[in-house]
């Protein structure tokens, strides 16, 4: 077995060779069973483009799976029956857990009824399960702090929730963090899994319970492949602070390293891939001179006039720049034959311009789509049913 990095700039085609690769050795090895491992989000493009890579247009044994995926996968092979608990039953149990542990709080007990405080509650402990840190871990940390800090005070409090929701768990419900903890024990008793081929793409690090079962996959898989996100001119192994560029790339091929050292596993000659004129931003000379220089130490400056290709547009307000970029969308449909679909407004604030889009593009007939989650809470029907059992509860009191 092996462990084989893939090193690329941005655009310089990391996926589009892995999933070459992985066609050609799964058309190559058709009784051998190979993973791509992505981002849940991803799952989708990432078929469409291995069934492209195809010769024949089909993967037959070839599976685009989430971590989460992965893991039903194996337990439907093995028969292991897990009930798992999704968001919104975690936010019952904290409430229940909430109200039968009131005297044992102390911080918490006063904000417990405030709106979306379970739900910060319940995320607190989603992070501790999935970065491995255990009831015993946070006791122990608690056990080092002054006691009458408030860090103390909350931390004793998610303590008291902590170890009230894992008793509640316990042989009753699995939580989407736990998942992968089980699938770690199962692995090794899964045929699907034994000599299987593992890809992982787009990923810029692994929490500590992927990197429990990356242990497992080592042991058990033929080969894996882990594209990473590097400037070809780096030293990939080189440890360098948190404000390095790559600072996140090059931790995570540190812990992979650092794995495949404990179990044993080959490191495979790395790829290297560059970004140049065949490449993603290739075809734009401009956004490729960007991706090679921006942020770096060394520096180049362009020599061709950006005019038409890059501007940078200063204006008074989010709705202002809003306008601007509709009238943008207007004119390049009307005189460059654009179609909405050929367009996509980014912003580092959705929240913030999102409020404003409506207004504006309606204004000039542009459909649009915003990619962003809103909370059930604030519909106005699921007020109106929380303010009828508020009256109900509360006997018309004055709030």
């Amino acid at each position: 077995m092996a462990l084989t990095f893939v090193f690329g700039n941005s655009g310089s085609g990391k996926s589009t060779y892995i999933y070459r690769k992985t066609v050609q050795m799964a058309m190559e090895e058709p009784h051998r069973n190979f993973y791509v491992v992505v981002p849940e989000q991803f799952t989708m493009q990432t078929q469409k483009a291995l069934v492209g890579a195809s010769v024949h247009h089909v993967i037959m044994n070839i599976d685009v799976v989430s971590f989460e995926r992965l893991a039903y996968r194996v337990f439907d092979e093995l028969g292991i029956r897990n009930t798992i608990m999704e968001e919104t039953g975690k936010n019952l149990v904290l409430r229940k857990i909430a109200g039968e542990k009131a005297q044992e709080l102390t911080v918490l007990k006063g904000n417990i009824r405030k709106m979306g405080y379970i739900g910060e509650i319940k995320s607190i402990l989603s992070e501790l399960m999935q970065y491995d840190i255990s009831l015993d871990d946070l006791k122990m940390l608690l056990s080092k702090l002054k006691k009458d800090s408030n860090l103390y005070y909350k931390l004793s409090d998610i303590a008291v929730m902590y170890e009230a929701f894992e008793e509640y768990l316990r042989e009753k419900y699995v939580t989407a963090e736990k998942v992968l903890e089980v699938l770690s024990e199962a692995a090794p008793e899964s045929e699907l899994m034994k000599n299987a081929v593992m890809v992982f793409d787009g990923f810029t690090g692994f929490t500590p319970v992927q990197m429990k079962l990356m242990h497992r996959l080592m042991q058990i898989c033929k080969d894996l492949y882990v594209t990473v996100t590097m400037d070809a001119r780096e030293n990939a192994y080189e440890e360098k602070g948190i404000q390095d560029l790559f600072y996140m790339s090059r931790k995570m091929t540190r812990s992979l390293l650092a794995v495949a050292k404990e179990e044993h596993c080959e490191i495979g000659e790395p790829v290297y891939l560059t970004a140049d004129k065949n490449s993603r931003l290739g075809e734009n000379p401009i956004l490729l001179h960007l991706e090679q220089n921006l942020f770096r130490p060394k520096i180049k400056t362009f020599a061709s006039p950006c005019s038409g290709k890059l501007e940078i547009c200063s204006l008074s307000s989010p709705r202002e720049e809003l306008a601007y970029a509709a009238s943008e969308i207007c004119r390049l449909m009307r005189e460059k034959g654009y179609r909405y679909s050929d367009f996509a407004v980014v912003s580092g604030d959705v929240e913030g311009y999102e409020k404003h889009a409506q207004a504006v593009f309606s204004k000039y007939d542009i459909p649009y789509f915003a990619d962003r989650k809103k909370t059930v809470l604030y519909h106005p029907f699921i007020e109106l049913i929380r303010a009828v059992l508020e009256i109900v509860e509360k006997d018309y009191s004055y709030e």
